[in-house]
């Protein structure tokens, strides 16, 4: 037998393809999306009117049951749709928790 054939017989084996995955994404934790206070708010508004394709800053939002913060530039707004996108993530407003200027 060859090295190659019998290091073969080592190479892990999954039984169950895609169980991995399942069990990290059940691991996951699950953030609810929290209501805003009336101060923080105001502040996301006041950011938003001030906000521009071009300009770099960072912004924390509710994903998919996940609270993520990303930073880059922003590329496109899209004030009809309620939406902006940042490095190629596309983030609505109503998901917004966050954003931060003057990051770079």
């Amino acid at each position: 037998m060859t090295p190659a054939e019998r290091a073969k017989q080592f190479q892990p084996f999954s039984a169950l393809r895609g169980l991995e995955e399942a069990l990290l994404e059940k691991e996951r934790e699950i953030a609810e999306k929290k209501e805003l206070t009336e101060d923080m708010a105001e502040k996301l508004n006041s950011a938003l009117q001030n906000l521009s394709e071009g300009k770099k800053i960072s912004v924390l939002f509710f994903n998919d049951g996940s609270i993520e913060r990303i930073a880059g530039e922003v590329t496109k707004i899209e004030k009809i749709q309620k939406r902006m996108t940042i490095e190629n993530r596309i983030i609505a407003f109503n998901d917004l928790m966050e954003i931060e200027d003057n990051v770079y």
